[in-house]
């Protein structure tokens, strides 16, 4: 089958539906809705969202599933939430295509998404695709494949270099017989040559699930999970961003050697701290939230810390953001409370002392699980987005802003009928952008903060 090229959708093809209120009201109210309908595919999953620097424009991508396989979607909006483009690709083979991450250069010219394609029954890769932002044109498209084994190979994780200079891919990629390693791949962002590639081999399975640069752009960081002899544990790798050499690796191993995981971080504004947060079994074999700190230069553990829900059973950090300042930072996910899971959100100091802590619980006191976080601009607001239940089969995008300082709880946003994925706040503070899945669409929308 010859593969398709990325095309851009025309609106009459795929026509967003966009809701726009006259004007801004209170922090918190719905400024718009934006759809990207998906058919009535069966499987839906949005998987990034980035904004521009200007805050003139939002990116969305995400899969379209369906029986044949599920292909790449990527949208963009303006900043009143009317469709400007969207683009289409599908690859020859018949597994799933999928996103792992979206990035914006820094200069708002480019966009950038990574994602897994299957090119026939026996090969998955990694691809990378760069767009022109104001057009959604195809700059170029690059694929991934591991020379070693079957070249099963899944990225998860996409960055920009701060000068805009280099694109950086992360995930897991065929190891031969000992399972998958994590593979980091770095692209000239203007042409997509490969300019090196860096491969960190366990002894058994490896799985790079998030990726971070330093504020100067000399290093690159990844992470995620090693397999060892007794479990999962987290290991967090730096390489020279020029080169790829290895400057160091830390491994997390929990307190009683079991299963441990990164799903997040987060890299200090002044590059001197690395935050990645997380699960890590606990005693009992049920999983807590694990945040733990590194000195960037050399890898150095600064703190680690855990967080043990009310009920003793699973809890797991989704996401982690620093403020602008870099004196805070922000976890959340959820903890299994005495009625189901909840939203937890946790803010601790640079130095690892606990801020705050705050849940959430759903209308239907059964489980809710946040995914992301973010902070505002200026410092003084967390957002916090996941899936609430409104009932037993319904699900509601449940959307918090809170005090920085305190906790405090500012404003709560409901969009029923779906799932919260990603959030992003727009550079110039006026709105916070949430997407996921709502009644089968790919939905995004934009909530005002002044």
């Amino acid at each position: 089958m010859r593969l398709r090229t990325l095309a851009v959708v025309a609106a009459t093809t795929l026509m967003s539906v966009v809701a726009i209120q006259p004007a801004r009201a209170t922090p918190g109210a719905e400024d718009w809705v934006a759809r990207l309908p998906t058919a009535g595919y069966p499987v839906d999953e949005v998987d990034g969202i980035a904004v521009s620097p200007d805050g003139a424009r939002v990116f969305v991508a995400g899969s379209f599933g369906h029986f044949a396989g599920a292909s790449i979607e990527v949208v963009a909006y303006d900043a009143a939430g009317a469709e400007l483009w969207s683009a289409h690709f599908r690859g020859p083979g018949p597994y799933d295509d999928e996103v792992g991450g979206i990035a914006v250069s820094p200069d708002g010219s480019m966009v950038y998404v990574a994602g897994t394609s299957s090119t026939d029954s026996t090969k998955r890769n990694y691809i990378t695709f760069a767009f022109d932002s104001k057009t959604g044109t195809r700059v170029w498209q690059k694929r991934y494949s591991s020379p070693v084994g079957s070249s099963f190979d899944a990225a998860a994780a996409l960055a920009v270099s701060p000068d805009g200079s280099n694109v950086f891919v992360t995930g897991a990629a065929d190891g031969g017989p000992q399972g998958t390693d994590y593979v980091t791949v770095a692209y000239d962002a203007a042409t997509g040559q490969r300019r090196w590639t860096a491969r960190y081999a366990g002894p058994f399975r490896d799985n790079a699930r998030a990726i971070g640069i330093s504020p100067d752009g000399e290093a690159v960081f990844v992470s995620g999970f090693s397999l060892s002899n007794t479990g999962l544990d987290i290991v967090t790798i730096a390489y020279g961003a020029g080169t790829g050499a290895e400057l160091w690796n830390a491994r997390y191993n929990g307190p009683i050697s079991r299963d441990d995981q990164a799903n997040a971080m987060a890299v200090g504004p002044d590059g001197s701290s690395l935050y990645v947060t997380g699960f890590s079994d606990g005693v009992n074999r049920k999983r807590d939230f694990v945040t733990v700190a590194y000195n960037t230069t050399s890898g150095t553990q600064r703190w680690a810390r855990r967080y043990n829900g009310p009920a003793d059973w699973n809890d797991n950090a989704k996401s982690v953001a620093v403020s602008p300042d870099g004196s805070r930072l922000f976890v959340t996910g959820y903890r299994t409370g005495h009625s189901g899971r909840d939203y937890e959100t946790i803010a601790y100091s640079s130095a690892g002392g606990r801020l705050w802590m705050r849940a959430h619980d759903g209308p239907a006191h059964i489980d809710d699980q946040a995914t992301a976080v973010g902070v505002s601009p200026d410092g003084t607001q967390v957002f916090v987005t996941g899936v609430q239940r409104a009932s037993f089969t319904d699900l509601q995008y449940g959307t918090l802003a809170y005090r920085a300082d305190s906790g405090g709880r500012i404003w709560g946003a409901i969009l029923d009928g779906g799932s919260a994925a990603e959030l992003a706040v727009n550079p110039s503070g006026s709105d916070v952008y949430v997407t996921g899945v709502n009644d089968s669409d790919f939905a995004t929308v934009a909530y005002s903060l002044n």
